[in-house]
C-alpha cells in the first residue's frame, strides 16, 4: 500500500509539473509547446480521472485560442465521453458539453 501510495504521488507530481510547464508556455504565447506539454501530462498521469481530464481541457482552451476549432471541439468530445464526471473550477463551472458545441460550431464556421 505504502509503495502504491508513493508510485501514486510520483505520477501526481510529473503530471502537474508538466501541466505547469504547459502553462508557462501559454504565458510566453508558445501554444504548440503548451500543448505538448499537456499532452505529455496526460500520458504521465497513466489514466487518473482527475489529472487526465484536466490537463485534456488546458489542452482543449490553448487550441481553441489558436483558432483550430475542430481539435478543441474533439478533445471536448474524449473528455466528455471518457470522464462524464469532470467539472473544470467545481461543480457550478464550465460545461464541457456547451464548450465542445461552441467549438463545433466554430469549427463549421471555418470551412
Amino acid at each position: 500500500e505504502i509503495h502504491e501510495r508513493l508510485v501514486g504521488s510520483e505520477m501526481c507530481i510529473r503530471d502537474r509539473a508538466q501541466t505547469l510547464k504547459g502553462d508557462c508556455n501559454v504565458n510566453l504565447k508558445k501554444y504548440d509547446d503548451a500543448v505538448a506539454c499537456y499532452e505529455k501530462a496526460v500520458k504521465v498521469a497513466d489514466g487518473n480521472k482527475m489529472l487526465v481530464p484536466f490537463a485534456m481541457y488546458k489542452k482543449a482552451i490553448v487550441l481553441a485560442a489558436q483558432n483550430k476549432h475542430a481539435e478543441a471541439a474533439k478533445v471536448f468530445e474524449e473528455i466528455s465521453n471518457q470522464y462524464p464526471a469532470f467539472a473544470p473550477h467545481g461543480q457550478g463551472g464550465l460545461d464541457i458539453q456547451k464548450l465542445m458545441e461552441q467549438e463545433k460550431f466554430r469549427a463549421a464556421g471555418d470551412k
